[in-house]
């Protein structure tokens, strides 16, 4: 610590200097007078200053490269995209699931071609695209069952219930929808039942639901159902 002396003098007639009755003493620290801790407080400002400038350069680089990006991109952000939604349902009356075996063949959303046992009064399935879309054929088959017991004494209803529900939408609301319900059924009167009119009974509600295709922004081309 460096002692600074503050004397407040006087001059005399005769031109001596004498001390002033109150002398006053104060003490600085040496940081505060030395000139060189002055400098490097003054390198450090210069050295923060530099930092947040490189920080936001930084930022307003990524700024415009993250639009860059977008715009090279092609992508339009409020460009739709469109999805169909095929639903197949299927319902059979209790003497067709007891008499009869049923297949159910479709093709899944990769166009792999399925066939399943319909072992239940009801069934469905849903198959989901992007548009544009193409729902190829969906078919049910019945035939009589080998091990079938036909009772001639009784009246039998074979009945067979089916629908196509075809939605597309653009993610917020539809765009069109498709309904395509069926009905078929067949009966057969206590005094007519024998094995051969059994058969061709069932057979008769063998049904298919042709292929359908949906256009690129989600409109259904009723001109491909069949």
């Amino acid at each position: 610590m460096n002692l600074f002396c503050y004397l407040c003098i006087r001059a005399d007639r005769c031109g001596e200097l004498v001390p002033e009755r109150n002398v006053h003493l104060r003490y600085f620290p040496e940081e505060d007078i030395n000139p060189y801790n002055h400098q490097k407080m003054k390198l450090k400002n210069n050295k923060f200053g530099a930092v947040l400038m490189s920080m936001a350069l930084c930022f307003t680089a990524t700024s415009f490269t993250a639009c860059g990006d977008d715009e090279e991109s092609g992508i339009d952000p409020t460009e739709k995209s469109y999805t169909a939604a095929c639903t197949y349902s299927v319902e059979l009356s209790a003497d067709m699931l007891e008499m009869a075996d049923i297949t159910i063949s479709y093709f899944d959303a990769a166009g792999d071609s399925i066939a399943e046992p319909l072992t239940s009064s009801t069934w469905s399935v849903k198959v989901t695209k992007a548009c544009p879309a193409s729902f190829k054929d969906c078919t049910v088959t019945a035939t009589l069952k080998e091990d079938a017991v036909i009772d001639s004494t009784r009246d039998y209803s074979f009945k067979v219930s089916t629908n196509r529900l075809l939605i597309a939408s653009d993610g917020t609301s539809v765009t069109s929808s498709l309904s395509s319900p069926s009905s078929t059924t067949s009966t057969l009167k206590a005094e007519n039942v024998n094995e051969e009119r059994i058969k061709n009974a069932i057979s008769r509600l063998n049904c298919s639901f042709g292929a359908i295709e949906v256009t690129e922004n989600g409109t259904i081309d009723t001109g491909t159902k069949q």
